[in-house]
């Protein structure tokens, strides 16, 4: 930030991109289910999916798999990651305005994400 004359001038604005700029929540799902499905559990609810994105994959394993212990939930994220980092960019899409606000945003400063 640049202080002019008593005005604040922000001179960069930093964006996180998953969640924040792009909804990702449909291929985390799509990734999520997939996971759970080839170790013979049915999908979950779209409520524990919301539940389990953000607080860690640790956390996230736990709640996807409440039963589980240590070895499942690594098996569980170790399919997780693979089938989204496969298929992370399917279904995704920027929130509405977001690309219009970026525009704008990089004509009056720096924008990074």
């Amino acid at each position: 930030m640049e202080e002019k004359g008593g005005d604040v001038r922000i001179s960069t604005v930093i964006f996180d991109l998953d969640g924040t700029l792009v909804d990702t929540e449909p291929d985390i799902r799509r990734a999520v289910d997939h996971a759970l499905g080839e170790m013979g559990f049915p999908p979950a609810s779209p409520e524990r999916v919301r539940k389990g994105i953000g607080p860690g994959s640790e956390t996230f394993a736990k709640i996807m798999l409440p039963e589980g212990g240590k070895e499942r939930w690594e098996e569980w994220l170790f399919r997780y990651r693979r089938y989204y980092t496969e298929h992370c960019a399917e279904r995704s899409r920027p929130f509405p305005g977001v690309p219009e606000m970026l525009e704008e945003l990089r004509s009056l400063c720096r924008i990074a994400v």
